[in-house]
């Protein structure tokens, strides 16, 4: 199941902002709290997420919305947005559809074949 906190969905929509919901590369800096785009003087502040940042950016990746790329050396680690992380929404909304099929219609179906059958 795709469950992000509250946290990682601002920070997803912030990321999405920043790279114009595309596949370009950006690092965080640690040292003036932003999110920077590669090859590009763009940056959005992220000093809300600081605190928890490394986490954020951990939890993402295992959930394959962002992943991390060769770092050839230089001091930050370059990430991007997948397919799942550019079209989250989607991704959520599938998951919430799923469970309330499994957990609301299909006992309402069984009880309704039940009670037919029964009577």
């Amino acid at each position: 199941m795709l469950i992000m906190t509250f946290q990682q969905n601002k920070f997803l929509k912030l990321l999405n902002a920043i790279t114009a919901n595309s596949e370009q590369e950006f690092f965080y800096d640690d040292e003036c709290k932003s999110v920077v785009l590669v090859d590009s003087d763009r940056k959005v502040d992220a000093s809300a997420f600081s605190s928890q940042i490394n986490g954020i950016l951990c939890d993402l990746e295992e959930k394959k919305f962002i992943e991390s790329l060769p770092t050839f050396g230089i001091d930050y680690t370059n990430y991007r947005l997948t397919y799942k992380g550019m079209h989250h929404y989607y991704f959520s909304f599938e998951t919430v559809l799923g469970f309330l099929v499994k957990s609301v219609i299909i006992p309402i179906v069984v009880a309704l074949i039940t009670a037919v059958l029964v009577s």
